[in-house]
């Protein structure tokens, strides 16, 4: 809504009331107004928090390779202790409009096992958090936006990701796994395989 920071000078005249100050918050570094905010002398920003934030400008296996050794190390421990319970892990990707409702249904279902359930913030298909994602994907689904990433241990859903994106980007919303298998780091191997399909 902001093309550059001078466009908010004249804001504070155009509200009403006596305005002392306003606050943007959680904005993304990447998407804020051209220019530099450091103009106004009366300004402050605050790091809100750190996400990832991957570019897709070479290979997966350049990528990969540029992580820390014991990432790597860590990574291949997990995929051979699961090789060794269940087999080959199964990566489902899910963006057919018809299919993400059930997809995301399966999703609320595992997070609402784990400690979200306990909390009663882990999205459902009988709550309105899970009803809100469900519509959203429904909508995005229509223009080919959504996709739903799930990670299958033999016939058990280990993880799964809610994914909108552009042609251009992709945003994780939302990721759970069942915490009954942590010691296999089934979110932490998703989030790898996904990583690697979106390179592909």
């Amino acid at each position: 809504l902001v093309k550059t920071w001078e466009d908010l000078v004249s804001l504070f005249e155009a509200l009403p009331g006596q305005v002392w100050a306003y606050e943007l918050l959680k904005q993304d570094p990447d998407f804020l107004p051209a220019g530099d905010m450091s103009s106004f002398s009366l300004s402050r920003t605050t790091p809100h928090a750190l996400t990832i934030n991957v570019s897709l400008s070479s290979d997966f296996d350049t990528y990969w390779n540029s992580r820390s050794r014991n990432l790597i190390k860590n990574m291949r421990r997990y995929e051979r202790r699961v090789i060794d319970s269940f087999g080959a892990p199964k990566l489902t990707i899910i963006s057919e409009s018809d299919l993400l409702q059930s997809a995301v249904a399966r999703y609320g279902d595992i997070e609402s096992k784990g400690w979200k359930g306990v909390q009663g913030t882990a999205i459902h298909a009988t709550n309105v958090q899970g009803r809100f994602y469900e519509e959203v994907f429904r909508a995005y689904g229509m223009t080919n936006q959504a996709t739903v990433y799930e990670y299958w241990f033999g016939d058990m859903l280990a993880a799964s990701r809610l994914v909108i994106h552009t042609s251009e980007m992709a945003i994780i919303l939302k990721t759970a796994y069942d915490e009954s298998l942590s010691q296999f780091a089934p979110g932490r191997l998703l989030l790898k395989a996904v990583l690697e399909h979106m390179f592909d």
